[in-house]
């Protein structure tokens, strides 16, 4: 991912994305279990937090939740918004900038990530990886029938410099 461009823009990111975030957390949201009760969860790239903020909010009851970024800039504004919410809340997140999550996740998130991976496969390998039996994986991506994506490739690239690629659904 382009952790340089994203500790450069963490301050103004969700300003800069909250239409995109709010629309597609939403759509996320409905693919996700009916309970999360006392599950383990990863979010795989998780940003400024906003899915941890939405998690919590409607899983209140979910055991654990380790949000992975490698841009420390993004996990300061992550750990901002979490310092809102109460302190039993708080106690449930783990915020990291490598890799040393563990595994046994019952659930495993990934948003608006992919496209920023040169090797998507070995990625979807390791989601696998992390996994307890019968766990869930969700991914949320745009794709290359999207208009900005389709058309604008170049304007993407300009918006986003970190974008390496984007798939077909």
């Amino acid at each position: 991912m382009g952790k340089g461009h994203y500790n450069k823009i963490a301050g103004t990111y969700d300003q800069r994305w909250k239409n995109y975030t709010r629309r597609t957390l939403h759509k996320l949201m409905e693919y996700l279990p009916a309970s999360l009760e006392g599950k383990r969860v990863l979010d795989f790239g998780c940003g400024t937090g906003e899915l941890i903020k939405i998690l919590l909010r409607h899983k209140p009851k979910l055991k654990e939740v380790t949000a992975y970024d490698p841009a420390e800039e993004m996990l300061r504004q992550a750990r901002n918004k979490l310092e809102k919410l109460p302190e039993r809340q708080q106690e449930k997140v783990v915020l990291l900038n490598k890799q040393e999550y563990g595994t046994n996740f019952d659930l495993v998130v990934s948003s608006s990530v992919l496209h920023y991976l040169p090797e998507p496969a070995e990625t979807l390998l390791h989601f696998n990886s992390l996994l307890k039996g019968g766990g869930t994986l969700v991914l949320l991506d745009y794709t290359k029938n999207s208009l900005p994506v389709k058309y604008f490739r170049w304007l993407v690239r300009w918006v986003d410099p970190a974008h390496h690629q984007a798939f077909y659904p």
